[in-house]
């Protein structure tokens, strides 16, 4: 069964440019992953978010992926500047 995960962010708009930067960054490391099928951003500045879409194989699949792509970054999931909506 396959796997979709969302996640939203709202950064302070001094830290927009830098958290659209982290997230390009974290995108080219999970796309070394296995079992991930499509990976999108949407930007939605009008609203000041920012909406990251992943799908996967399988739950599994998120989950290992997600956990080699932290490892590999040695740092936390949330990014400097995101702000809770």
């Amino acid at each position: 069964m396959r796997f979709l995960f969302m996640a939203f962010h709202h950064p302070k708009p001094k830290y927009r440019a830098e958290l659209l930067r982290w997230i390009e960054r974290v995108g080219a490391a999970l796309k070394a992953q296995p079992g991930l099928l499509e990976l999108v951003d949407f930007d939605d500045p009008t609203n000041g978010r920012i909406v990251a879409v992943s799908i996967w194989d399988s739950a599994e699949h998120f989950r290992l992926g997600r956990e080699q792509e932290i490892a590999g970054r040695g740092c936390s999931l949330r990014p400097v500047g995101d702000a809770p909506p």
